[in-house]
């Protein structure tokens, strides 16, 4: 074959059932239909056996002709020379019908220079690996475990003859199956979950409501989280952590990376807060400014930013006012956040240049209600 110019590719049809069965062998295939009980005479798909039996018997009835190769269902003619090609595939056509094999008109190729083979291309000037091959080599995620590993040092090796220092270029790859490494799985179970009815468990209970209401109610830092999975039909049940033991462990002790793609949108979508927050440029580095001063509202932004104790009597006294709204705080650019209103530092000297004016307490605390947030006025 290797001086082949001429090549052929034909595709048997139902070729399990060109093999006999013997009368004990066909009871043991009977069907019941309701028109009564049959059996088959030749070999049914879906036996376990039947792919062996048929790859054997196909060489058995092609090896005495000259210039045919077999590989399961699939037969290959060749020859070095137009004439001689003619010649070995009239030769296999005339076999195929003394076996009665019919074959698949649509999977068939006749007569080609160059011709796709069990994953290599054959051609005049010699085999080549299949660009379908090499395109899915190209294209192929990155591995996430130790199976996928080796389906790709699979594929590839299954070229190797074409690939020089093949050893020591998937010498990193194959790196990766030895004992000690282990994988982290980064997939987000989308396929597994999107179109389904999802129940959430978490063991951080205000979540179960705050996933109940209105995204517009959710703080700052959940609306990027909760506009993400609107997608997903899910409800968020409650679980206390003793009954999640793994989960827990891996919320309080998380890997040290982060999500570029989730990162970006997250910055997106605090400068949008940031940008529509009811007061100028200048007011919004004043209150942060002022926050940095202000004991309480320093120990309050350090929690929100590195997470509630679990229990409330672990609070420090200062901010324990904050405990029952804890999950409504967010932190953008330094400045304390409940929901979508501005946490007041210094809130007496705040709240009285709100109050400098000539309108009734009424409007004057509607109005500080857009703009600011005061646990005692709210309390």
């Amino acid at each position: 074959m290797a001086i082949a110019k001429w090549f052929s590719k034909l595709d048997a049809n139902h070729g399990y059932w060109r093999i006999p069965l013997d009368e004990e062998s066909q009871l043991l295939a009977t069907f019941n239909t309701p028109f009564g009980r049959y059996c088959y005479t030749g070999t049914p798909f879906g036996i376990i056996s039947a792919q062996e039996v048929f790859q054997k018997r196909m060489p058995q009835h092609f090896d005495d002709l000259e210039g045919v190769e077999t590989d399961i269902d699939n037969i290959l003619i060749h020859g070095t020379t137009e004439e001689e090609h003619d010649q070995h595939l009239e030769s296999v056509l005339e076999r195929c019908e003394k076996i009665n094999l019919t074959l698949n008109k649509e999977k068939s190729e006749f007569k080609s220079r160059e011709i796709t083979y069990v994953g290599h291309k054959l051609t005049e000037n010699g085999v080549k690996p299949d660009e379908a091959k090499v395109k899915a080599i190209n294209e192929m995620e990155a591995p996430t475990d130790k199976k996928s590993v080796e389906r790709l040092l699979g594929t590839v090796n299954y070229l190797g003859k074409f690939i020089p220092n093949l050893a020591t270029i998937t010498k990193p790859i194959r790196s990766l199956l030895k004992k000690e490494i282990e994988f982290q799985c980064l997939d987000r179970f989308h396929q597994y979950v999107y179109g389904k009815e999802v129940i959430v468990e978490s063991d951080h209970k205000p979540l179960e409501m705050i996933a109940k209401k209105s995204l517009a109610l959710a703080p700052p830092r959940l609306q990027r989280l909760l506009l993400r999975i609107q997608k997903y039909n899910y409800t968020i049940v409650y679980k206390s952590a003793k009954e999640m033991a793994l989960p827990d462990m891996l919320s309080k002790a998380p890997l040290p990376e982060t999500d570029e793609e989730m990162e970006k949108y997250i910055n997106l979508h605090v400068h949008l807060v940031s940008s529509t927050l009811p007061a100028s440029e200048f007011k919004l580095q004043e209150i942060k400014e002022a926050t940095k001063s202000d004991r309480e509202l320093r120990t309050l932004l350090n929690i929100i930013l590195n997470g509630w104790p679990d229990q409330r009597e672990r609070v420090p006294l200062s901010v324990l006012p904050y405990w029952n709204i804890r999950d409504e705080l967010s932190v953008i650019d330094g400045i304390i956040l409940k929901l979508d209103r501005i946490v007041v530092p210094m809130r007496k000297e705040m709240l009285q240049r709100i109050h400098h004016g000539h309108m009734g307490i009424e409007a004057k605390s509607s109005g500080c209600s857009l703009l600011a947030f005061d646990e005692q006025a709210d309390s």
